[in-house]
């Protein structure tokens, strides 16, 4: 009798250790579905995980960090101060171009658009916050200072939106803009004359 039961007390030890293990793959498997998926060449959130700040969300999305979707961005509101209105007139943007390992600034004026020498990537500033601030749904700035810098920009390629957000000089992997050849990242707000 004494055998019998050490044999089932045995058998149910080996039972569970495999169970256990077999428990221990499947989380292991879970852990990698559930980062993020994203196509770093295009910067476009593809629907596993949560995307970065500043990809693109795909039509209904939702996303609980911030990134706004189509109908956030709608509701959305940039309130430009009375003591910022008129005081700058364009930003310097650093790209970086991966494939010939060089870097070169591009003054570009507020609410333009460039394209990347030898490239389809069009670059669409928009507005620029010196003193970068955000309550809720409203982006605004503190003061004319250059506090904490940001410039509103639309990235497209072949015409097919590839980053859309808020670019930081003092925080530029905050909103990084990715793409497999050219890196871009604010570097500063060109005052008015």
């Amino acid at each position: 009798m004494m055998k019998r039961l050490l044999i089932y007390v045995s058998i149910l030890a080996i039972v569970f250790t495999v169970a256990a293990c077999g428990k221990k793959e499947e989380k292991k498997a879970e852990t990698k579905t559930q980062i993020p998926a994203q196509q770093g060449q295009e910067g476009v959130y593809t629907g596993h995980g949560v995307p970065g700040p500043g990809m693109v969300m795909p039509e209904g999305g939702a996303d609980p960090h911030g990134a706004a979707t189509k109908q956030q961005e709608k509701e959305s509101v940039i309130v430009i101060p009375d003591s910022v209105k008129g005081k700058w007139r364009g930003v310097i943007l650093t790209i970086e171009d991966k494939k010939s390992n060089t870097k070169k600034d591009y003054e570009l004026k507020l609410n333009s658009e460039f394209t990347i020498p030898d490239s389809k990537i069009v670059i669409k500033t928009g507005d620029f916050l010196p003193s970068f601030t955000m309550d809720g749904n409203i982006y605004t700035s503190k003061s004319n200072n250059s506090d904490n810098p940001g410039v509103n920009v639309t990235v497209t390629e072949s015409g097919k939106v590839i980053f859309k957000g808020w670019m930081f000089s003092k925080f530029p992997t905050m909103h990084p803009f990715m793409h497999n050849r050219f890196g871009v990242v604010l570097k500063e707000g060109v005052k008015g004359s």
